[in-house]
């Protein structure tokens, strides 16, 4: 049970701290690409540094590379016998506590995300209609005061309200579907979804509200280079915008589930005549990143050894004695626990565990607990190690 709670809370701040580098590395590079005016379509694809960072990551978990074990070392040390008396309210799990409130807090953010996307689609689907569109299957009218979005994970659907369907020209209702169109073929609405669930994850990472616009920040200025890129009506698409910026009462709710037409709309439309395409460094650009967040990645979580020559001496600076329990002073039982464990190379002890005990279960606890606050001398490489502790109680 231990090392599974080692394990996922030591997975847990690894991966988080490894996504902290990747969000910091995307805003300090995209604030000089924006500087430099290059288009948000080659800055959107930053992003995908998130999901391959995390990947390297798990995968560098999953199989750790270069990890040197040696043949494990018997160190004997005679405890101070002492009794244990009952355990009090403080002696608590730490680690367990701690992870008791993220995976409670954790699940209610995501549950709050699911519960929210259920009633927009249930909502959504009992005020639309099908729209006959040439070239689109999925455009939908609704009498909701919403504005045009694309919503929906694995099925996007655009939806555009009836009201302003009255008050658009053909043109500029076919820019709106465009516009929403572009969303659904890169899949946003399910790319805004999994960064809304990673900040339900990672709720305990400062700055994640503030990635979160500034992603759907890029996805809607990328949709806006897409839109007058292929349908070449600059003048139309600002007009439209400045409409859609008059008729705005407020902005729209949930943009978590959906990519909504509203957001952002002044900056939008003062950045419509600042597109600099440089499209020929876009494969460099996103290749660079990837390959340099791949690497942070794994060096972030692998231990790599260089210097497998020598042997490797552990020489502790602090040994814990272990307390002796109550029940076995009570009842005079003496006894002894082998307790693997790995030092790391800052000299702390992890992944203590018992792995012998005579008798069974009586030492254990008390044995381990002892263990998992000695400290060393730093080594090179992480080293497995074996003690092995007597419990024996002096004459009376």
């Amino acid at each position: 049970m231990n090392n599974i709670v080692n394990g996922l809370g030591s997975g847990l701040l690894h991966s988080g701290l490894v996504l902290i580098m990747a969000l910091l590395l995307i805003h300090i590079t995209r604030k000089v690409l924006i500087r430099l005016n290059y288009s948000r379509i080659i800055i959107l694809r930053l992003w995908l540094a998130v999901p391959v960072s995390l990947l390297v990551c798990f995968v560098a978990m999953k199989w750790p590379v270069g990890q040197y074990y040696i043949e494990p070392m018997t160190l004997r040390f005679p405890p101070q016998v002492q009794a244990l008396s009952q355990s009090g309210w403080f002696d608590i799990d730490w680690t367990l506590a701690l992870l008791l409130v993220w995976m409670i807090a954790a699940s209610w953010k995501l549950s709050r995300l699911i519960h929210q996307y259920v009633k927009t689609k249930n909502t959504f689907l009992k005020h639309i209609e099908l729209m006959h569109v040439e070239g689109h299957h999925n455009v939908y009218s609704s009498d909701l005061d919403v504005s045009p979005m694309a919503f929906g994970l694995l099925k996007p659907m655009i939806v555009v309200p009836q009201k302003l369907i009255s008050r658009l020209t053909q043109s500029e209702l076919q820019l709106v579907i465009l516009h929403e169109s572009i969303h659904c073929r890169r899949a946003d609405p399910l790319w805004r979804f999994a960064l809304a669930c990673l900040n339900g994850i990672y709720w305990f990472l400062p700055g994640f509200n503030f990635s979160r616009e500034a992603f759907i920040e890029d996805q809607e200025l990328a949709c806006d280079e897409q839109v007058i890129s292929q349908s070449q009506q600059l003048s139309v698409y600002a007009q439209l915008l400045l409409s859609l910026n008059r008729n705005q009462t407020r902005r729209a709710p949930n943009e978590t589930v959906y990519c909504s037409a509203s957001f952002n709309l002044k900056e939008r439309i003062m950045k419509l005549n600042q597109v600099n395409k440089k499209k020929h460094q876009t494969s460099i650009i996103s290749l660079f990143l990837l390959s340099a967040f791949a690497i942070s990645s794994w060096s972030a979580m692998a231990q790599v050894v260089t210097d497998n020559g020598g042997d490797i001496v552990l020489t502790p600076t602090h040994r814990a004695s272990p307390m002796y329990p109550f029940t076995a002073v009570k009842e005079k039982i003496s006894g002894q626990v082998t307790v693997e464990f790995t030092v790391s190379k800052e000299g702390r002890v992890i992944n203590a565990k018992a792995v012998e005990s005579e008798p069974a279960d009586i030492f254990d606890k008390a044995a381990v607990k002892a263990i998992e606050q000695w400290t060393f001398k730093p080594i090179r490489k992480e080293t497995q190690a074996r003690q092995v502790i007597e419990f024996a109680l002096g004459d009376e």
